[in-house]
């Protein structure tokens, strides 16, 4: 995975801790409370890089949107651009 990070990124930041919480909780199934503890922030740090992963690719898929080829309108701030555009082919016709 982290090849695939940009090294001074939140979510690298987030997994390297995820890596050394895992690491300093060693082994689990004889675990103390507070190798329980690193375990469970672990996790919660794990959920937070896939949360910021999700986030960013619902960002990417919305930019995505726009150039889509089904999409056959264009969108409401450009339209009346679009608009005159097309009005002043015609007039030089």
């Amino acid at each position: 995975m982290r090849p695939l990070l940009d090294r001074n990124s939140t979510q690298m930041q987030n997994l390297e801790k995820v890596i050394e919480s895992l690491r300093k909780a060693g082994d689990y199934m004889n675990a103390d409370p507070e190798q329980v503890a690193r375990l469970k922030s672990a996790i919660d740090l794990m959920r937070k890089v896939e949360f910021d992963l999700a986030r960013d690719l619902d960002r990417l898929n919305q930019n995505d949107k726009y150039f889509s080829a089904e999409d056959n309108e264009a969108p409401g701030s450009y339209r009346k651009l679009v608009e005159e555009y097309y009005k002043s082919i015609a007039k030089s016709k």
